[in-house]
């Protein structure tokens, strides 16, 4: 004789494929996102990037894997990432902030980090972030601060030729 169990497995099979989609659209939206998306652990050694951070730095996915954080945050603003890191392990939640990034080429990027810690078993082991490229902004505000500037010079100016006409007359 033969004995046998047959168990419907089509809800699970059903399960599993909606888990797949729904992990290949979450990759899609982070390898097609117009930010830089990057993983790092405690001690700033990277674990994954999305393609806009390896377009913007030069550097390709495994290289980047090879890298630390040190190695392209640009060394003034070394301390400022590691301050904000710090302060999120302190426990605070909100930590947007400015710092400049290198290329491969050596090139500076200036880039906005908006980040969070990553856990596991409760305990803290990385970080997940987004940095915005800040290029565009940064030359519009420099832009801006030089209008300013000469639109003060030109006022002194009109000013010293106001006096000096009174003073003449």
């Amino acid at each position: 004789g033969v004995r046998g169990v047959v168990v419907d497995i089509t809800e699970r099979r059903q399960a599993e494929q909606a888990l797949r989609q729904s992990e290949e659209r979450y990759r899609e939206l982070v390898e097609n996102a117009r930010d830089i998306i990057y993983e790092h652990d405690l001690d700033g050694n990277y674990t994954s990037t999305n393609r806009v951070g390896q377009q913007l730095t030069g550097y390709s996915h495994d290289e980047t894997l090879n890298l630390n954080t040190a190695d392209t945050v640009a060394p003034e603003f070394v301390d400022k990432a590691r301050e904000m890191l710090n302060r999120k392990l302190a426990g605070e939640t909100v930590t947007a902030y400015e710092i400049e990034i290198l290329s491969r080429e050596g090139n500076r990027i200036p880039v906005e980090v908006n980040s969070r810690l990553v856990y596991q078993n409760g305990a803290p082991v990385g970080v997940q972030g987004i940095a915005r490229d800040i290029t565009k902004r940064k030359q519009l505000e420099e832009a801006l601060r030089e209008s300013e500037e000469q639109l003060r010079q030109s006022q002194k100016l009109e000013a010293i030729g106001q006096l000096a006409g009174g003073v003449a007359h």
